[in-house]
């Protein structure tokens, strides 16, 4: 047998063939992560037959985005915000094949996130992977629509897990994720789905990702629903669509009482919708029902920790109370009870959704207070 080294018994000897040992062994091993790894375009040309783009068609407008095919029985994950109000939705494969929705397979607002299930079956799907075995600086790949750009190929470098909205827990990387991405697998370097893309265009270019674990703790829920329960899914998602075309229809023409009516109905059906409770605060606040501005705004941060329209309708909510009570009402007391009010609801907000939001809420505060010369 050959030997790195020659025969030598002594100590110093062994020592040597040790060592030998290991470079061998360390030479492998770095071998087979070279082998192990693929090329962008590699990743790419595995991966895209099992992503799909999904457009949504609604009253709030006609938006894109991607998904990701988990079954080659027609099992789909996407965001949830990719397909809530949706009069219709549309599925379409690389080649583009038009791939029906039959029904709605299970969603969660906290991790904004659905399955869908479409007519098919023999479909090319992805092989989850373990988000654990990330390491800064490791490459992770996704492909979406950005912009309108189907079947686009981003880049990014994993940075860390952070907590935030509510103390979820995602995988943040920089790279330049736009929207059309929101709904797309995130890849590691072998092509294995380690996330779902969520969240992007951070001022400092980070972009977010639910880990894949969060991802299957759902999706173990796909394969005991029942058809019926599926398409009954589907159908509060249409009927919602309904109320609300119907509640936008009223609103266009003034009659906010009525809009309202429909808008609540619209969110008996879908009452995590972010959209819709936001469309709901605005309205009370043009009524001038600021409780129920700030009641509905924070409901709506309670399911989107980082929605800037849903701080802003509840900052304005505390601010025109406070205003009334300080101008019209003449009393600085109530004033500023109200002003102590608003600081104990940003310290829930910090404590319980997302610090970030609770102070910047709290420095708008102050912002609009001194513009109004008020001396809380």
């Amino acid at each position: 047998m050959m030997s790195c080294v020659p025969e030598d018994n002594t100590k110093r000897g062994k020592m040597k063939k040790i060592n030998c040992f290991l470079l061998v062994v360390g030479y492998f091993l770095v071998s087979l992560t070279v082998v192990d790894a693929k090329t962008s375009q590699e990743i790419f040309d595995s991966a895209s037959p099992a992503v799909v783009v999904i457009r949504k068609t609604s009253v709030l407008g006609d938006t894109i985005g991607s998904g990701f095919i988990v079954d080659p029985g027609g099992i789909v994950i996407t965001n949830l915000h990719a397909i809530s109000m949706a009069e219709n939705i549309e599925v379409k494969g690389i080649d583009g094949t038009q791939y029906p929705v039959v029904g709605i397979v299970d969603y969660d607002p906290r991790i904004d996130m659905a399955i869908l299930k479409i007519d098919g079956n023999n479909l090319p799907a992805l092989s989850l992977g373990d988000s654990n075995n990330l390491k800064e600086g490791d490459r992770v790949v996704t492909i979406g629509a950005p912009m309108g750009n189907e079947y686009t190929l981003s880049e990014g470098i994993f940075e860390v897990e952070e907590e935030f909205n509510f103390l979820r827990t995602y995988l943040r990387f920089k790279g330049q994720i736009l929207d059309g991405n929101s709904g797309g697998p995130l890849l590691d370097g072998q092509g294995f789905v380690i996330g779902l893309m969520t969240a992007s265009g951070g001022s400092d270019n980070s972009s977010f990702a639910v880990p894949i674990e969060e991802v299957q703790r759902l999706l173990s829920t796909a394969f005991v629903k029942t058809t019926q329960e599926m398409t009954e899914n589907l159908k509060n998602f249409q009927d919602a669509a309904q109320q609300c075309s119907i509640s936008f229809g009223y609103n266009n023409s003034g009659d906010l009482e009525m809009a309202l009516k429909y808008g609540l109905n619209a969110e008996s059906l879908l009452p995590w919708d972010v959209d819709l409770l936001n469309y709901i605060a605005s309205i009370y606040g043009i009524l001038k029902d600021y409780d129920q501005q700030i009641s509905y705004a924070r409901k709506a941060l309670e399911v989107d920790g980082l929605s800037e329209l849903s701080g802003e309708l509840l900052l304005m909510g505390h601010l025109s109370k406070i205003i009334l009570a300080a101008v019209r009402n003449q009393n600085d007391q109530e004033a500023n009870r109200l002003y102590q009010e608003f600081l104990g609801e940003v310290q829930s907000i910090s404590e319980k959704i997302n610090p970030k939001m609770g102070e910047l809420l709290e420095l708008k505060m102050k912002v609009e207070l001194e513009k109004s010369n008020f001396k809380l």
